[in-house]
């Protein structure tokens, strides 16, 4: 399961990936990741089998 953060329209791909708990906060809360690092975390857990059964979050790295 992947759990991003709320999203945004930029053109990046700038994240980390945690192993995330259901009302765990986010490390970066108050950021918005972009649906072209989501994209690119699934491409990711599809071609690499990257987090197989894990739930993931996905929030844009801290500065």
């Amino acid at each position: 399961m992947i759990r991003p953060q709320w999203f945004s329209g930029i053109d990046e791909i700038d994240y980390e990936v945690t192993s995330w708990a259901k009302g765990e906060k986010f490390k970066n809360e108050n950021a918005q990741i972009s649906r072209k690092s989501i994209a690119n975390l699934v491409k990711r857990c599809l071609i690499d089998s990257f987090g197989t059964k894990d739930s993931l979050g996905n929030n844009k790295k801290e500065i």
